[in-house]
């Protein structure tokens, strides 16, 4: 919990930056919304909150938003993606609930796959 309370703080505090840098960039203040949300709540919610947040659709089109003005912070997003998704599916597997970690685990695959390509795609 420690550790999710980190990420979330550090992209609160980075997001915050990027929305008073780019106030015309919806997606940063998504993300922050998204950071918001997530703080204080185990790995599970914070995993469920993000889900809950947005369709695979409309996430891309704020991620591609992102990538448009500040490339370097689709690293970030991807990275803590892959993180709290591979605690989550861990959780998952711990507790007893496997096949809910294979399905996590294959939306957490092919949306990883979407962003990487996303990112690869701005340079």
């Amino acid at each position: 919990a420690d550790l999710a309370h980190t990420d979330c703080m550090r992209a609160v505090e980075v997001g915050t930056r990027l929305v008073e840098k780019y106030p015309r960039c919806t997606a940063f203040q998504y993300w922050v919304g998204v950071a918001h949300r997530a703080d204080g709540e185990n790995l599970i919610s914070a995993g469920n909150t993000f889900d809950a947040m947005a369709s695979y659709d409309q996430a891309m089109l704020r991620f591609r938003e992102v990538l448009r003005v500040e490339p370097e912070w689709g690293h970030h997003v991807l990275r803590d993606l892959r993180g709290t998704s591979a605690a989550r599916e861990r959780i998952l597997a711990i507790s007893g609930r496997s096949d809910e970690a294979q399905v996590a685990r294959r939306q957490t695959e092919d949306y990883a796959g979407m962003l990487a390509k996303a990112l690869e795609n701005s340079r």
